[in-house]
């Protein structure tokens, strides 16, 4: 069975508050294409679906324009989980009806509607949906359970069940919204674990042909390549800069091994990094790329700088972001104290060019400073 395995569309997402919706929109476009191009069998769509769990109108209309292409233009299997940032009731209305049309939204734990039953020409293919389950949801599904689990033990426990379900010989798949131990995190998502209580271990999803998980943002293999975040569809902070954004195509032969193939994602604006000093940045042929993509620009002046960003836009109308790395890596100052006020002039004035600037005073700098404060200090004296 060909497979297209996605996640982390997050509908309606603003990037320091720019509407991505559009762009969103083409990317959304770009996957009906595919879907038709590369004659996939069945889309599995591993949760955050939206950014918020109240999501807006027009993230609204575009994932109600998606499904409605999905149901009748694609018609075949497509399976949906919620995520942490999806709120399950409002991802779950109409659900009983989209399940009539093979378009499967799992958003609870109900032992029937988390095990999808599919077929193609070596015989089934099971699909078992996991949403995103919470710490306090795990808690009360593990109450319901023989015996008190931990988190990670409670969703082995809801494998292990749903696995006793799926006729032999049928090759398993498992779609899930969750945090593995041992893969890398961006800046962008919402943390779903602290201290480690709702992380699971890779090692136990190993058992099945395929893994299809969503939340992380990075598209990348943990432990073992069939267990796998598809990353989201576009950029959304700036540490993703470095990641290339794919759709994963999933290949199942007859004995359930997974042939997975990276389709590049091509969207309307790249988001990308630019650094270098203020002059050179505002030459028109500094950046031989797309100056409508999306930018985060360093600046490497160490003086201050006028009106920088509405400047900067005049070559680069979408940048997102400035940083000032001399001005920015300095988070720290000293605590003014009588200790710290017994200090002469030079030594003040060398603190103050190291903590506000991060400039550490050469001798020559030293000097002039020196000069300045005795003309100042005997013009004082005078009056």
């Amino acid at each position: 069975m060909r497979i297209l395995h996605t996640a982390d569309w997050h509908l309606g997402k603003q990037l320091h508050h720019v509407s991505l919706i559009n762009d969103q929109a083409i990317v959304l476009d770009q996957l009906h294409r595919v879907l038709k191009e590369y004659e996939i069998e069945c889309l599995i769509i591993s949760g955050d679906i939206f950014d918020r769990s109240v999501p807006s109108s027009e993230a609204v209309e575009l994932f109600d324009e998606t499904l409605s292409r999905l149901a009748f233009d694609y018609a075949k299997p497509v399976i949906i989980i919620s995520g942490n940032h999806d709120s399950p009731p409002r991802l779950a209305f109409g659900s009983k009806l989209f399940s009539k049309l093979s378009l499967h939204v799992v958003t609870s734990i109900d032992y029937m509607s988390n095990l999808i039953n599919l077929s193609d020409s070596y015989g089934m293919i099971s699909v078992i949906a996991l949403p995103f389950i919470e710490e306090a949801l795990s808690k009360d599904i593990s109450n319901t359970l023989d015996k008190p689990f931990s988190y990670e033990e409670t969703i082995q426990e809801l494998l292990r069940k749903l696995s006793s379900k799926i006729p032999a010989k049928s090759r398993t798949i498992v779609a899930a919204h969750a945090f593995i131990q041992g893969s890398i995190e961006s800046e962008s998502e919402r943390p779903v674990s602290l201290g480690g209580t709702t992380a699971c271990s890779a090692h136990i999803f190993e058992d099945f042909s395929y893994t299809a998980l969503g939340h992380l943002h990075r598209a990348q293999s943990v432990q073992k390549s069939h267990i796998r975040y598809a990353g989201s569809i576009l950029k959304y902070s700036s540490s993703e800069i470095p990641y290339k954004k794919t759709f994963s195509l999933v290949d199942i032969d007859a004995s359930g091994k997974p042939i997975i193939e990276e389709i590049p994602i091509q969207p309307k604006r790249d988001f990308r990094e630019l650094r270098g000093l203020f002059t050179d940045l505002c030459r028109k042929d500094f950046d031989n790329g797309d100056h409508d993509d999306y930018f985060s620009i360093i600046i490497d002046d160490q003086g201050p700088i006028l009106d920088a960003m509405p400047r900067l836009q005049e070559i680069y109308p979408n940048v997102l972001e400035i940083h000032r790395e001399a001005i920015d890596s300095i988070r720290h100052y000293s605590v003014v104290t009588k200790e710290f006020l017994k200090q002469d002039e030079t030594s003040l004035f060398k603190n103050f060019a190291l903590q506000c600037a991060g400039l550490k005073l050469n001798e020559m700098q030293l000097d002039i400073l020196k000069q300045a404060l005795a003309t100042t200090l005997s013009r004082k004296e005078e009056d």
